[in-house]
């Protein structure tokens, strides 16, 4: 319908014999919904004051942000997670992947609370950065107020402390802090890799310090209790004068005392294995509620017979050793010396594998429910069966060994009565002096133990002084706003360009398929610069519309664009000899009557017997842009019976005439469409080479759709920046279901100089600076310049135009 392609042939002056096509309705042409690069950068330009509002706003965020931030130290210690230094936990972070341990240490370091804690009360003792008098900037909040100790640990938690593993191949965790003073950055970093030293330490002695512990408390009771047996046998031998038991008694009393001796260094022993339990049981417990119980209760009755056996024997040769000490180590001189040593030597070796087998059986019988994958856990669960098994041979080596001191308490009670009270002073003061001495013994091997215990984890590296802030980082903030600002921006326009539905380019029209007959650029510059941005000039007392430039400036490009336009014009229908040319917009303010008029003076100009005729009867402005009057018009002229003396409305252009609207009329669509109207088109055509026809818009009346139906032509002008695609594809539906005869459209007060900047010249590549070549002084063109004062006017005499 609107390119040349869809023209048919038309028969009859009205074009009624024309077919119609729809014209909202079109397949898409090829590449169309593409991106077009042409027009992303004309939707940047037209926007460029989005992106420039933008860009501030962002950056003047960013610059204020990162100027007046206060700046943000960090620096980092590092330490080693060394399995192979603790003695006690040697497998402690050995898991079925090697990486367990690390990443389980880094989540013990990223929750743990006590650990926070800890540093935060070392920070609280601090109180100021090393070296100096300020304050530490964790101890208070923004208003200034002291925080509790839980409230730094969660400061520390969750703004200033990081940790995270050097590499995947090295067992080092870093511990990274930062603060807006470096020197408190770097004390924070220190005492979190201390203080996770020191507490590593307290996990690796945990047995070792159970069972010290026990032996202090045995040692400090063993103690008095000496003290006191001391004075009471002192004092019995000063009140009895007894001096010394006999031979026999003597013997008795010491081999009681050497078993009750043995007796209570076997239930010290029984004690620090019973601590050492308590504790695995503890660290069990935690794992699995109820686990270590079920393990110490299936322990095997066979191993405890055969540990009874083993004492019993163990307590015959000790017998040998008590009455000849020489014997240990050379057993062979007492054949039964030897055969007891040997068969104790089988027992044990069959309770060892015993115990082995019983090892074994727990940890692959699943005594616990679900398989945690975790080497301590089998490290744990394996402790606590020997610690059982152990606690049960104690015992039963203390069975027996209380059955022998009751035998030697039966031969005791044969002796005198104060024989018999001297020797169980004795006894108890011999057999607390040895205990005694065994724990000292023992207490000091713990407290070597303890001490030699070093934990698994090793600082490696303390913090280094951050010289420098990390954060703001100035070039990268403003490279990042620059760079996030012109993203925004540029969405933002190319949304606004995707929301705005009005025709800014040629192209817009052809995509909702118009043919573009002609594109008229916007020169109310031109009339600002030329004519001091006055909308009217006088010439020879008639009073004309500055926008009428092809009638003051033949020469200027704009003149041009009206000179294409009347060639596509004749060149749109070449079957057909144009004569009658409708004029229309789909609303108003889009320069359909500026456009009718500077094309009417172009076809003039060309030599064509060109008219003029305002059909606009709603709101007429031809006769205003001309100078003329409105009466007399077209409406006297629809009820004037007379032949029309078309003189009256010849102006002083040769070759145009223009009859205006005239008077109001009460009903403009009946008086457009009545058969008056087209008696007086058939009477002009006889008379006029080419009759330009002004008609109010398709959207406002349908006056315009009424006159089409009676023109050759009916050419759409779409104000550029202006009208809506809806509104044209509107208007061109409406002229099509009438089957007017739609040429194209022209776009009007287009940007030529955004356009040229962009590819989009369509031949009008200049710039406002050109010389438009308005020849004022050229008399052979009836031109002449009046100079008054110190402002210049132009005046042009047209003479030379009739």
């Amino acid at each position: 319908m609107y390119s040349e392609s869809q023209q048919e042939p038309q028969g009859a002056p009205n074009g009624q014999a024309r077919s119609s096509a729809h014209a909202a309705v079109r397949l898409p042409a090829e590449g169309e919904g593409q991106l077009n690069v042409l027009e992303v950068l004309h939707a940047i330009r037209r926007g460029k004051w989005i992106i420039a509002v933008t860009l501030f706003l962002i950056m003047g965020g960013v610059l204020i942000y990162t100027f007046t931030v206060a700046p943000e130290y960090e620096t980092y210690s590092l330490v080693l997670i060394d399995t192979n230094q603790s003695s006690n936990i040697s497998d402690v972070l050995a898991f079925a992947s090697e990486d367990y341990g690390l990443y389980n240490e880094l989540e013990i370091l990223k929750q743990s609370i006590s650990l926070a804690d800890q540093v935060a009360l070392q920070l609280q003792q601090q109180a100021t950065v090393p070296g100096s008098e300020e304050p530490l900037s964790i101890l208070t909040n923004d208003d200034g107020d002291t925080l509790a100790t839980r409230q730094i640990a969660a400061q520390l938690l969750t703004k200033r402390v990081a940790f995270s593993l050097l590499g995947d191949r090295v067992s080092m965790i870093r511990i990274t802090a930062n603060s807006t003073q470096p020197g408190e950055a770097q004390l924070i970093a220190d005492l979190y890799a201390q203080q996770y030293r020191l507490q590593s330490q307290e996990l690796s002695r945990a047995e070792i310090t159970a069972s010290r512990q026990f032996l202090r408390d045995q040692e400090a009771k063993r103690k008095a209790e000496l003290d006191s047996l001391e004075t009471e046998l002192a004092r019995f031998m000063r009140q009895e004068s007894v001096v010394a038991l006999d031979q026999e008694g003597a013997f008795l009393v010491t081999k009681v005392a050497e078993l009750d001796a043995t007796m209570q260094e076997t239930q010290i022993e029984l004690g620090q294995e019973r601590a050492a339990l308590e504790a695995l049981t503890n660290e069990l417990e935690r794992v699995e509620p109820g686990l270590a119980r079920r393990i110490a209760s299936s322990i095997d009755n066979e191993i405890s017979a055969l540990q009874a056996r083993i004492a019993q024997l163990q307590a015959q040769a000790n017998e040998y050793y008590a009455l000849d000490p020489t014997l240990l180590g050379d057993e062979a001189r007492e054949p039964a010396l030897q055969e007891l040593t040997t068969r104790i030597a089988g027992l044990q070796q069959e309770l060892n594998q015993l115990s082995a087998q019983f090892v074994g059986e727990v940890l692959a019988a699943g005594v616990i429910s679900g398989d945690t994958g975790l080497a301590r856990v089998t490290e744990l669960k394996r402790e606590v069966v020997e610690r059982t098994i152990a606690i049960q041979g104690h015992q039963a080596k203390l069975d027996v060994l209380q059955a022998r001191v009751e035998g030697f308490e039966r031969q005791l009670a044969d002796l005198p009565r104060k024989s018999i009270q001297l020797a169980q002073l004795q006894r108890a003061r011999s057999a607390v002096e040895q205990v005694y001495k065994f724990l000292v013994e023992k207490l000091n091997e713990a407290q070597v133990a303890e001490e030699s215990e070093l934990g698994y984890v090793k600082l490696v590296r303390e913090a280094i002084f951050p010289g420098k802030p990390v954060r703001p980082k100035t070039t990268q903030n403003i490279l990042l706003g620059l760079v996030v600002s012109l993203i925004i921006g540029i969405g933002l326009a190319l949304l606004r360009q995707a929301l705005d539905h009005r025709v800014h380019q040629p192209e817009d029209l052809r995509k909702l398929g118009f043919s573009v007959i002609g594109v008229v650029p916007h020169f109310d510059q031109i009339i600002k610069t030329d004519f001091g941005d006055r909308h009217e000039i006088e010439v020879d007392g008639r009073t004309y519309s500055t926008a009428l430039i092809t009638l003051y400036n033949p020469l200027s490009p704009i003149t041009e664009s009206y000179r294409g336009i009347h060639t596509s014009i004749q060149f749109s229908r070449p079957d057909t000899v144009i004569q009658t040319i409708l004029v229309t917009s789909s609303g108003p303010g889009e320069g359909k009557t500026v456009t009718s008029l500077n094309l009417a003076i172009t076809m003039a100009r060309a030599g064509r017997k060109t008219l003029y005729l305002d059909a606009d009867l709603r709101r007429p402005r031809g006769h205003v842009n001309l100078g003329i009057a409105r009466e007399p018009g077209v409406v006297e002229l629809l009820f004037s019976e007379a032949e029309i003396d078309m003189e009256q409305f010849h102006l002083p252009i040769e070759g145009l005439y223009a009859i205006p609207v005239g008077k109001a009329a009460p009903n403009p669509a009946e008086l457009l469409g009545s058969k008056r109207m087209r008696d007086l088109l058939l009477k002009l055509r006889e008379q006029f080479d080419v009759i330009v026809i002004d008609s109010p818009p398709v959207l406002l009346a349908t006056d315009a759709v009424l006159l089409a139906t009676q023109c050759d032509a009916t050419m759409v002008v779409a104000g550029a920046n202006r009208v809506t695609d809806a509104a044209v594809v509107r208007s061109a539906e409406l002229l099509d279901d009438v089957g007017a005869s739609v040429i194209g459209a022209v776009l009007n007060r287009y940007n030529a100089r955004e356009a040229s900047r962009y590819g989009y010249g369509y031949g009008y590549g200049y710039g406002y600076g050109y010389g438009y070549g308005y020849g004022y002084g050229y008399e052979e063109e009836g031109y002449s310049e009046i100079t008054e004062g110190s402002e210049a006017k132009k005046s042009w005499k047209i003479g030379r135009f009739k």
